[in-house]
């Protein structure tokens, strides 16, 4: 089931055209655009076993999401359709799987907690592990800048470093006594950040000195830091697990906490950023997924979640889409976001019977940008503008759509409003973004960038070009600038209204 939020992206273009045919007056004015965002919410529990607990969840070289079971002993991993695979071999007994993170070598990496061991694991599923001391009690774990793991030990209170080649280095100088090492990511300023939960506290160590350097201002006592990513502003993010806030860190050390838009006892735990711009969190206690934007505003979904099921672990899948593990419903739930942006045009017109004809300038066709691949503007007159936010193998669809001109109880149907000399029927298209190395919708010279379309970057492209009749892009169909208005013989004069209306859903 959908939720569905509004977008608050609602502007005003403003384009008056008056001529005068005959003694009439023609009047076009194009009015508003919006866009609305539908978030879709789907729960996998087909292939995990009862009493698995998943814990983690990040994406895999190869495309798919692998996850950590705590209490199974086990890594899954789902593909972006569903499927589920459990891998135990190789693992050890009561291990205590925790973290999970993408290796710089190709692999997945994994703390296993109650076993004091650093684990990895293949996309082909063969698993190796790597001991550390007794006590150690590996936790959070992230790939560096300087091609190693790195891991949080909460046990000794220690940052540990793990090589490819399976060689631990630790580093305890300047951390706090009994910190609560929890998580730890990798920052934009090319030191590894971490969580403090006992200390109430965010801090950094450098990869290539060992130095730490600790932040407590800004952040409220009692807080417990857990989770934390790096964000599309380049500042650090984290949860705040007792809290029930999100903060954010600058690299250096200026922190902001949130509140306004968390439901109370939430309970935030995971967070990552996501393809939208924003941030995306879980909230254990309330069965909810949250998302904040970097100025702060706060939205909240639960619709599709099941009840008790205690979101934790979080990542943005290959696809586009959030991914989040259910701690206690033994399930892997996925969340996505829809937008159908639309422009209306409204048409006025005052005529007696007869054929007349308006020329205009095509209107910019600009949405604004939002979630889900879509359009951005306002553009230049005849041109829309993507932005590519979706995955690879994520699919767009476009269409145009149009109402009968009326005045009182008369109209005008809308199959006599065309575009001249094509009508204004089937004008429906869809598409597919291109993976990598592949060509596609939006790959073609014109649209202010040449081969495959990256995740971010506008593509500002003529209207006749973007909506090709024979293409893959498919869709709109307007080799001229001319709305034609056949007004059918014996039509009674007066003044009609109508709209054209132009829809972009990624």
């Amino acid at each position: 089931m959908a939720e569905r939020v509004s977008v608050a992206r609602r502007f005003v273009i403003a384009c008056l055209l008056v001529a005068t045919i005959g003694g009439v007056l023609v009047t076009q004015l194009i009015v508003r655009a919006s866009a609305t965002t539908t978030a879709t919410i789907t729960e996998y529990a087909a292939g995990i076993t009862a009493g698995a607990f998943p814990y983690d969840i990040t994406t895999g070289s190869d495309g798919n999401l692998w996850f950590t079971e705590t209490v199974g002993d086990r890594i899954g991993k789902i593909t972006p359709s569903g499927t589920i695979t459990e891998y135990s071999t190789g693992l050890s007994p009561g291990a205590g799987l925790y973290h999970i993170t993408a290796g710089p070598d190709g692999n997945l990496w994994f703390t296993e907690y109650n076993g004091n061991r650093i684990g990895m694991i293949t996309p082909a599923g063969v698993i190796t592990q790597y001991p550390l001391a007794a006590g150690d009690d590996p936790f959070g774990i992230t790939a560096g800048p300087d091609g190693n793991l790195w891991f949080t030990e909460l046990g000794s209170n220690q940052i540990g470093r793990i090589t490819p080649a399976g060689v631990v280095t630790q580093y305890s100088a300047g951390i706090s006594v009994d910190a609560g090492l929890y998580d730890i990511t990798a920052g934009p300023d090319g030191n590894l950040w971490f969580t403090e939960a006992s200390a109430d506290q965010v801090g950094k160590i450098d990869p290539t000195t060992g130095q730490v350097t600790e932040y407590a201002e800004g952040i409220s006592a009692g807080a417990s830091p857990y989770d934390i990513t790096t964000g599309p502003d380049d500042n650090l993010w984290f949860t705040e697990a007792n809290g029930n806030r999100i903060g954010t860190i600058t690299p250096s050390g200026v922190v902001t906490e949130y509140s306004t838009g968390i439901s109370a006892g939430g309970n935030p735990h995971g967070i990552t950023a996501g393809l939208d711009g924003s941030l995306w969190f879980t909230e254990l206690s309330g069965d909810r997924i949250g998302r904040i934007t970097p100025a702060g505003s706060v939205t909240e979904y639960s619709t599709g979640i099941s009840a008790d099921a205690e979101p934790f672990g979080i990542t943005t899948g290959p696809n586009g889409a959030v991914w989040f593990t259910e701690y206690s419903g033994d399930r892997i739930g996925t969340l996505s976001l829809s937008t159908t942006a639309t422009q209306t045009q409204g048409l006025t017109v005052t005529v007696p019977a007869g054929t007349l004809s308006i020329a205009l300038a095509q209107p910019s066709i600009g949405f604004g940008t939002h979630d889900g691949g879509s359009s951005s503007g306002p553009a230049n007159a005849g041109a829309i503008t993507f932005t590519n936010t979706l995955g690879d193998g994520s699919s767009w669809s476009a269409s145009v759509s149009a109402t009968d001109m009326t005045s009182g109880a008369n109209s005008i149907p809308v199959s006599d409003l065309a575009y001249s000399p094509s009508a204004l029927t089937a004008t429906s298209g869809t598409g597919t973004v291109p993976t990598a190395g592949a060509t596609g919708p939006f790959d073609f010279a014109g649209c202010g960038g040449s081969g495959d379309t990256v995740a971010g970057v506008s593509y500002s492209c003529p209207l006749s070009l973007f909506m090709a009749p024979a293409a893959t892009q498919g869709g709109w169909t307007q080799p001229t600038n001319t709305i034609t208005l056949n007004v059918p013989p014996g039509q009674a004069a007066g003044s009609y209204s109508g709209t054209l209306q132009y829809n972009v859903i990624g």
